[in-house]
């Protein structure tokens, strides 16, 4: 159990340190951003505001 708490305290410093801003860590573990393939024409911006809006609308609740 102490092996699992310090790897999550890890991963947690990692995102919370300045590598990642909570904005994009919610993105990336929640809608998996990093792994979108979208990278041609209006797709990446109109998928970025469906994004941040589902996030503010959760954010609401």
């Amino acid at each position: 159990m102490a092996d699992a708490k310090k790897f999550s305290q890890a991963v947690r410093g990692h995102w919370g340190g300045g590598v990642e801003n909570p904005l994009h860590w919610r993105l990336d573990v929640v809608f998996g951003d990093d792994k979108s393939n979208l990278r041609k024409g209006n797709d990446p911006v109109i998928m970025t505001s469906i994004r941040h809006l589902c996030l503010n609308l959760f954010e609401r609740e």
